[in-house]
């Protein structure tokens, strides 16, 4: 989905990130134009389409014309935006000028320190009732997403689509894979603004309770499926003032008792 509206404030000049490159990869693939990138990520335009020219690759595939026209080509040819092609010709430049970046230099530490010390802990919270699920995904591939996304479909079954009508999720690189989330149709998958966490807000403050149990900087290797459902039961089993003190929980049981039985 293309994010066209922002209330953020333009921020300094900088080199687009890989995050930003997925961005633009997701919203070229979604028919958004320049323009509408360039609003979503709070760039210039021109920026945007030099990053489309240095990151698109010429892709061919099969004619479906079955003409016999000796002159109808038998493949057509088109350029396609890359985020990894984008990323790997900027890595390049940044080795031919002034110092190395320390960040480049050291690729490969970065990805381990992002795969195996930051982890990354998925959250989904309901807005409306509040109630939170808790996954440990062990890894920041965006399969782990649709997996778990996967596992919920098949817990709820018929009624997974009732339950989870739409997803909004942030920009990390985890959450990609907007087509294998909306498989089928099951659900909606919707995109928060670059640099607008106050857009999810309900998820932001669950996770701000979440790191109670896990500080920032933890490992979660040693973390099991049971430690996953005790942390988000106790969560969802806090009285909240603005429910009459009832639970998300609460909430949550007779909500999905309506569904099934309606």
């Amino acid at each position: 989905m293309s994010q066209i509206e922002y209330t953020t404030q333009e921020k300094k000049s900088e080199h687009l990130n890989l995050e930003e490159r997925k961005i633009i990869e997701r919203m070229q693939r979604e028919k958004a134009n320049k323009g509408e990138i360039a609003r979503a990520l709070l760039r210039d335009k021109s920026t945007i389409k030099r990053e489309v020219k240095r990151g698109s690759v010429v892709q061919r595939r099969r004619n479906p014309s079955n003409s016999l026209n000796p002159d109808v080509p038998d493949y057509l040819e088109e350029r396609k935006y890359f985020a990894d092609v984008g990323q790997r010709v900027y890595e390049q430049n940044r080795e031919h000028c002034g110092s190395k970046n320390k960040v480049v230099a050291c690729a490969d530490l970065v990805l381990f320190v992002e795969e195996k010390i930051l982890g990354h802990l998925i959250t989904f919270v309901e807005r409306k009732l509040g109630i939170g699920l808790l996954f440990n995904a062990g890894s920041r591939g965006q399969e782990k997403i649709v997996e778990i996304i996967d596992k919920l479909q098949k817990e709820y079954g018929n009624h997974f689509s009732n339950i989870f009508k739409s997803i909004t999720l942030d920009n990390g690189s985890e959450f990609s894979d907007s087509a294998g989330i909306e498989k089928g149709g099951r659900t909606a998958a919707y995109y928060a603004h670059p640099y607008s966490s106050f857009e999810r807000g309900s998820n932001e403050n669950w996770n701000g309770i979440v790191r109670r149990f896990i500080p920032k900087g933890s490992s979660f290797d040693k973390l099991t499926d049971m430690d996953m459902r005790r942390i988000a039961h106790y969560i969802n089993t806090l009285p909240r003032k603005r429910f009459g003190y009832r639970t998300p929980l609460d909430l949550w049981n007779q909500h999905i008792h309506d569904i099934l039985s309606a």
